[in-house]
């Protein structure tokens, strides 16, 4: 449980972070992963959330109404939209990136350097969930 009380600490942290740049977690997350990207499917998109989400079109169309992202059809598949980030989506990362770097040193506040390199290798060897090793944990 220890774990998913960081996360969902770590969760409200961020999204607070976020809020007075009028965006979301999920929201985030899409502009950082296009800021990588020049141009991606929204299926790719999708793949690389950090937190699976069912509602990928109605996020790209929120950002797009936002004016933070541009998204087109693909010239050898209509039904595959391409989003790009906008000028505008850009400046917003640039503006938001500082305060979310302070909000993640805040979250690690209490560990040395030596414990938050530590944790940060532990995480990433913790299973993506769907191989089963959860639910045997937890029986």
């Amino acid at each position: 449980m220890a774990l998913v009380t960081a996360a969902d600490r770590a969760r409200r942290a961020m999204s607070q972070t976020l809020q007075p740049f009028d965006v979301t977690l999920a929201q985030f997350n899409v502009l950082t992963i296009l800021a990588k990207n020049k141009e991606l499917p929204t299926f790719q998109i999708a793949a690389r959330m950090v937190e699976a989400t069912p509602g990928i079109t109605r996020l790209v169309s929120t950002l797009e109404s936002k004016g933070l992202l541009r998204r087109v059809q693909a010239k050898g598949d209509r039904r595959q939209q391409l989003c790009s980030l906008t000028p505008r989506g850009q400046r917003l990362l640039q503006d938001v990136l500082p305060s979310v770097a302070v909000a993640q040193r805040a979250l690690l506040d209490d560990l040395t350097a030596s414990e938050a390199q530590v944790l940060t290798r532990l995480l990433r060897r913790v299973p993506a969930g769907d191989s089963g090793h959860l639910s045997n944990a937890l029986d």
